[in-house]
């Protein structure tokens, strides 16, 4: 008789909740599934070692069936490592963001500037304004606007140019 605190058996029958994607069993669909996920894994050792366990978990716990805790228990993993793995690779299988959010509508990045006008159009505008106050001005001398307190052309009042 056993007292104390001690692990009699572990549960190998245990229902999973999800149901495994038959092509997980495939070499070639989980190199691409991590070439997709990792494309750096090749130079960059952060993400080599990701891909690594990630495709300890797939083969572990996907193709083999072993629970959580024991994979945890075997690669000295912290309790809950494996669980957060598999919902990673769940998100991934699915198409959706690792972390769970939505996907957002925008591009990534900082937002561009709102292109300006074209120059052209901004110096046709220009030279159209000129011309329309040249024609106004031109109107106002011809109607005899040269009446005192009236400007001339050069802006001045009448009385002052002489």
């Amino acid at each position: 008789m056993n007292y104390g605190a001690n692990i009699v058996k572990t549960r190998n029958n245990v229902e999973r909740k999800h149901e495994t994607p038959p092509w997980i069993r495939s070499d070639i669909k989980l190199r691409e599934l991590l070439q997709k996920h990792f494309p750096k894994q090749q130079t960059n050792p952060r993400q080599r070692a990701q891909a690594g366990r990630w495709a300890v978990v797939i083969h572990r716990y996907f193709r083999m069936e072993q629970t959580d805790s024991q994979i945890e228990f075997d690669m000295a993993w912290k309790p809950g490592t494996v669980g957060s793995l598999v919902q990673q690779i769940r998100h991934a299988i699915a198409g959706l963001r690792l972390d769970g959010k939505p996907r957002s509508l925008r591009g990534r990045g900082r937002p561009k500037k709102q292109k300006p006008q074209d120059l052209e159009s901004i110096h046709n505008d220009e030279l159209k304004s000129k011309t329309e106050n040249a024609h106004n001005r031109q109107r106002s001398l011809e109607q005899g606007a040269h009446l005192p307190g009236a400007s001339t052309p050069t802006g001045y009042p009448a009385e002052l140019v002489t």
